[in-house]
Protein backbone atom coordinates (compact mmCIF):
# COMPACT_ATOMS: atom_id res chain seq x y z
CA UNK A 1 0.00 0.00 0.00
CA UNK A 2 2.68 2.57 1.03
CA UNK A 3 4.37 2.13 -2.53
CA UNK A 4 1.02 2.67 -4.46
CA UNK A 5 1.28 5.75 -2.53
CA UNK A 6 4.20 6.94 -2.91
CA UNK A 7 4.50 6.52 -6.49
CA UNK A 8 1.20 8.26 -6.55
CA UNK A 9 2.75 11.44 -5.22
CA UNK A 10 5.41 11.01 -7.93
CA UNK A 11 2.82 11.04 -10.61
CA UNK A 12 1.55 14.43 -9.08
CA UNK A 13 4.44 15.98 -8.87
CA UNK A 14 6.14 15.22 -12.47
CA UNK A 15 2.36 16.46 -13.71
CA UNK A 16 2.88 19.75 -12.23
CA UNK A 17 3.87 22.23 -14.94
CA UNK A 18 7.43 22.60 -15.78
CA UNK A 19 8.65 19.55 -14.04
CA UNK A 20 9.00 17.27 -16.86
CA UNK A 21 10.91 19.54 -19.17
CA UNK A 22 13.86 19.93 -16.15
CA UNK A 23 14.00 16.35 -15.47
CA UNK A 24 14.26 15.67 -19.40
CA UNK A 25 17.32 17.98 -19.04
CA UNK A 26 18.96 16.62 -16.04
CA UNK A 27 18.25 13.29 -17.99
CA UNK A 28 19.87 14.65 -21.24
CA UNK A 29 22.62 15.40 -19.32
CA UNK A 30 23.38 12.65 -16.88
CA UNK A 31 20.74 9.90 -17.02
CA UNK A 32 22.09 8.46 -13.40
CA UNK A 33 21.17 11.73 -11.25
CA UNK A 34 17.69 11.12 -12.44
CA UNK A 35 17.38 8.24 -11.17
CA UNK A 36 18.76 9.12 -8.18
CA UNK A 37 16.44 12.25 -8.18
CA UNK A 38 13.37 9.34 -8.70
CA UNK A 39 15.25 7.19 -5.54
CA UNK A 40 15.01 10.56 -3.10
CA UNK A 41 11.43 11.61 -4.23
CA UNK A 42 10.16 8.17 -3.88
CA UNK A 43 11.88 7.61 -0.33
CA UNK A 44 10.74 10.96 0.63
CA UNK A 45 7.39 10.46 -0.34
CA UNK A 46 7.56 6.79 1.78
CA UNK A 47 9.21 8.69 4.90
CA UNK A 48 6.03 10.99 4.62
CA UNK A 49 3.82 8.69 4.71
CA UNK A 50 5.26 6.37 7.97
CA UNK A 51 5.40 9.30 9.76
CA UNK A 52 1.84 10.30 9.22
CA UNK A 53 2.88 14.23 7.27
CA UNK A 54 -0.27 15.72 5.59
CA UNK A 55 -1.29 14.89 2.05
CA UNK A 56 -0.13 18.39 1.03
CA UNK A 57 3.27 18.42 3.11
CA UNK A 58 4.11 15.10 1.35
CA UNK A 59 2.93 16.07 -1.79
CA UNK A 60 5.49 19.28 -1.53
CA UNK A 61 8.52 17.19 -0.10
CA UNK A 62 7.98 15.15 -3.26
CA UNK A 63 7.84 17.73 -5.00
CA UNK A 64 10.91 19.40 -3.82
CA UNK A 65 12.95 15.71 -4.05
CA UNK A 66 12.03 15.57 -7.19
CA UNK A 67 14.12 18.69 -8.39
CA UNK A 68 16.77 18.95 -5.57
CA UNK A 69 19.70 18.05 -7.73
CA UNK A 70 18.57 20.02 -11.00
CA UNK A 71 21.92 22.06 -10.52
CA UNK A 72 23.78 18.83 -11.51
CA UNK A 73 23.29 19.64 -15.45
CA UNK A 74 25.60 22.72 -14.59
CA UNK A 75 28.64 20.38 -13.35
CA UNK A 76 30.80 18.48 -16.19
CA UNK A 77 29.70 15.28 -16.93
CA UNK A 78 32.71 13.70 -16.64
CA UNK A 79 33.01 14.56 -13.01
CA UNK A 80 29.73 13.15 -12.38
CA UNK A 81 30.78 10.04 -14.09
CA UNK A 82 34.10 9.94 -12.58
CA UNK A 83 35.05 6.26 -11.65
CA UNK A 84 37.46 7.45 -8.76
CA UNK A 85 37.44 9.28 -5.78
CA UNK A 86 36.64 13.41 -6.40
CA UNK A 87 39.80 16.01 -6.07
CA UNK A 88 39.54 18.44 -3.84
CA UNK A 89 39.00 21.07 -6.75
CA UNK A 90 36.34 18.51 -8.07
CA UNK A 91 34.57 18.19 -4.87
CA UNK A 92 34.44 22.30 -4.86
CA UNK A 93 32.66 22.12 -8.30
CA UNK A 94 30.01 19.67 -7.23
CA UNK A 95 29.39 21.18 -4.29
CA UNK A 96 28.07 24.50 -6.04
CA UNK A 97 25.22 22.37 -7.66
CA UNK A 98 22.58 23.32 -4.86
CA UNK A 99 23.05 26.99 -5.67
CA UNK A 100 22.87 26.22 -9.75
CA UNK A 101 20.01 24.42 -8.58
CA UNK A 102 18.31 27.28 -6.75
CA UNK A 103 19.11 29.56 -9.53
CA UNK A 104 17.36 27.48 -11.74
CA UNK A 105 14.34 26.92 -9.55
CA UNK A 106 13.65 30.54 -8.45
CA UNK A 107 11.41 31.37 -11.64
CA UNK A 108 9.57 28.07 -11.20
CA UNK A 109 8.69 28.36 -7.39
CA UNK A 110 10.83 29.99 -4.69
CA UNK A 111 10.15 27.54 -1.91
CA UNK A 112 11.51 24.45 -4.27
CA UNK A 113 14.03 26.60 -5.21
CA UNK A 114 15.06 27.34 -1.57
CA UNK A 115 14.76 23.69 -0.60
CA UNK A 116 17.38 22.69 -3.60
CA UNK A 117 19.46 25.20 -2.11
CA UNK A 118 19.74 24.10 1.43
CA UNK A 119 19.09 20.63 1.15
CA UNK A 120 22.95 19.47 2.15
CA UNK A 121 23.12 22.19 4.81
CA UNK A 122 21.06 19.87 7.95
CA UNK A 123 24.81 18.31 8.26
CA UNK A 124 27.80 19.22 10.56
CA UNK A 125 29.90 19.43 7.16
CA UNK A 126 27.22 20.67 5.20
CA UNK A 127 27.48 23.16 2.75
CA UNK A 128 26.42 26.00 1.44
CA UNK A 129 25.80 28.07 4.88
CA UNK A 130 26.84 31.12 3.38
CA UNK A 131 23.51 32.46 2.27
CA UNK A 132 20.69 32.92 4.72
CA UNK A 133 17.31 32.79 2.54
CA UNK A 134 13.72 34.77 3.97
CA UNK A 135 11.77 31.84 3.78
CA UNK A 136 14.20 29.41 4.21
CA UNK A 137 12.98 28.71 8.38
CA UNK A 138 9.46 27.71 7.58
CA UNK A 139 10.73 25.03 4.83
CA UNK A 140 13.33 23.79 7.42
CA UNK A 141 10.95 20.36 7.67
CA UNK A 142 11.15 19.96 4.19
CA UNK A 143 14.79 20.72 3.74
CA UNK A 144 15.95 18.17 6.71
CA UNK A 145 13.18 15.50 5.49
CA UNK A 146 14.91 15.72 1.47
CA UNK A 147 18.79 16.29 2.68
CA UNK A 148 18.37 13.02 5.13
CA UNK A 149 16.54 10.98 2.27
CA UNK A 150 19.36 12.42 -0.07
CA UNK A 151 22.35 11.48 1.52
CA UNK A 152 20.81 8.01 2.49
CA UNK A 153 20.38 7.14 -1.16
CA UNK A 154 23.85 8.59 -1.62
CA UNK A 155 25.36 6.28 0.40
CA UNK A 156 23.27 3.13 -0.29
CA UNK A 157 22.93 3.59 -4.32
CA UNK A 158 24.48 1.45 -6.76
CA UNK A 159 28.25 2.39 -7.93
CA UNK A 160 26.52 2.37 -11.48
CA UNK A 161 24.36 5.52 -10.47
CA UNK A 162 27.54 7.21 -8.54
CA UNK A 163 30.56 5.28 -8.99
CA UNK A 164 33.28 7.66 -7.40
CA UNK A 165 31.06 6.81 -4.30
CA UNK A 166 32.76 2.96 -3.64
CA UNK A 167 31.32 0.27 -1.79
CA UNK A 168 27.37 1.54 -0.89
CA UNK A 169 26.41 1.47 2.74
CA UNK A 170 24.81 -0.76 4.47
CA UNK A 171 21.82 0.18 6.34
CA UNK A 172 23.17 0.11 9.77
CA UNK A 173 26.24 1.78 8.37
CA UNK A 174 23.90 4.37 7.02
CA UNK A 175 22.14 4.72 10.25
CA UNK A 176 25.57 4.97 11.90
CA UNK A 177 26.90 8.27 10.03
CA UNK A 178 23.41 9.70 10.36
CA UNK A 179 23.74 9.85 13.80
CA UNK A 180 26.90 10.97 13.95
CA UNK A 181 26.84 13.76 11.21
CA UNK A 182 22.89 14.87 10.60
CA UNK A 183 21.46 17.82 12.61
CA UNK A 184 18.24 18.04 11.99
CA UNK A 185 15.26 16.81 13.27
CA UNK A 186 16.20 12.96 14.86
CA UNK A 187 13.09 11.35 14.57
CA UNK A 188 13.20 11.47 11.02
CA UNK A 189 16.37 9.50 11.62
CA UNK A 190 14.14 7.25 13.39
CA UNK A 191 11.36 6.64 10.59
CA UNK A 192 13.92 6.21 8.16
CA UNK A 193 15.34 3.50 10.29
CA UNK A 194 11.60 2.04 10.48
CA UNK A 195 11.48 1.85 6.61
CA UNK A 196 15.28 0.20 6.14
CA UNK A 197 14.05 -2.30 8.56
CA UNK A 198 10.86 -2.61 6.26
CA UNK A 199 12.77 -3.16 3.05
CA UNK A 200 14.98 -4.88 4.55
CA UNK A 201 18.01 -3.71 1.21
CA UNK A 202 19.26 -0.96 0.58
CA UNK A 203 17.37 1.95 -0.37
CA UNK A 204 16.66 1.83 -4.06
CA UNK A 205 13.79 1.72 -6.50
Amino acid sequence: MINREAAYYIKRAIRTGGVSPKLEELRGHHPPSLVHSFIVSYTTAQIGLIAGYSPSDIKFAVLCALLHDVGKYRIPEAILSSPKKLTTKERYTINHHPRHGHNILVGFDRDVATVAAAHHEPFIDGYPRKERRSNQDGLRHTIESVGLVDVIAALTEPPRIRPYRGIPFTPTETIGLLKEKFTGDPTLIDVAERLMAMRKTRLQL
